[in-house]
């Protein structure tokens, strides 16, 4: 059960070439402080923001050291944004997933 305060979705990034460790460290962590922050608003241990793994095109990515990682879905309206760390050239990254700067400037823009 979601509330009605200002942080309801933490959109963490997936590429090819992320981080497995950063990539799922970061998912535990906010959706461990979700819960936390659900149970202060009296929501017992239920969440009270969602925390989803996004990928450019709502696909599973291929980690830099191998295994395969399934998303949640696609670039969304996310109150926020994590970036892990990954392998590889921003610029060829950057070209590869043209819509991720655009998202980003977008999601920067809505504050």
């Amino acid at each position: 059960m979601l509330t009605d305060h200002p942080l309801k979705r933490i959109s963490i990034l997936a590429t090819d070439g992320v981080f497995a460790s950063t990539l799922l460290h970061a998912k535990d962590f906010f959706h461990m402080a979700s819960l936390r922050y659900g149970k202060q608003l009296g929501l017992d241990l239920n969440p009270a923001f969602e925390t989803s793994l996004v990928s450019p095109d709502g696909l599973a990515v291929n980690t830099f050291s191998g295994p395969r990682i399934e998303v949640d879905g696609a670039l969304d309206d996310a109150d926020a944004v994590i970036l892990p760390a990954f392998w590889g050239d921003f610029d060829a990254i950057s070209q590869r997933y043209p819509q991720v700067s655009q998202w980003l400037q977008e999601r920067h823009a809505a504050g």
